[in-house]
């Protein structure tokens, strides 16, 4: 089998399966849940081809994604969105208590930036239109 494969990589010039472009440097995949040995120019069409899609927002998933219920989606905020039932597993089980996320500091430069914004001469329900629209983040 695996002599095969090799005699098949031989040719100099593969085609890409998604783009049908012929390229000497073509890289060849083969997945575990199939056999095929599948042929790829770039990183683009092998994404295209094999990436699995968000069930919610419908983009490419390129890393680890968020699985609820046997569903994959790209983020945390689409499984929110697209599952009936969603616990953030990295959040709660990745860090200890006596070590949580900085997820506090990153908020305030955000207050630093409505304060320099005010300090600056920006009236304030200019800004309370901004941070509304804004999503209150």
């Amino acid at each position: 089998m695996l002599e095969q494969r090799l005699a098949a990589r031989a040719n100099p010039v593969d085609r890409c399966e998604v783009c049908g472009n012929h390229y000497e440097k073509a890289f060849h995949i083969v997945t575990s849940a199939s056999d095929a040995d599948r042929v790829f120019d770039c990183f683009e069409c092998a994404i295209h081809a094999l990436a699995p899609r968000c069930h919610h927002c419908g983009c490419r998933i390129i890393g680890h994604g968020q699985e609820v219920a046997g569903v994959i989606f790209c983020c945390a905020h689409c499984a929110r969105e697209g599952a009936d039932e969603w616990v953030d597993e990295a959040s709660r089980e990745s860090f200890p208590a006596s070590d949580p996320p900085a997820y506090g500091r990153r908020r305030e430069g955000g207050r630093i930036g409505w304060i320099v914004l005010w300090l600056l001469g920006i009236p304030i329900p200019v800004l309370l239109l901004l941070y509304f629209l804004r999503g209150c983040t």
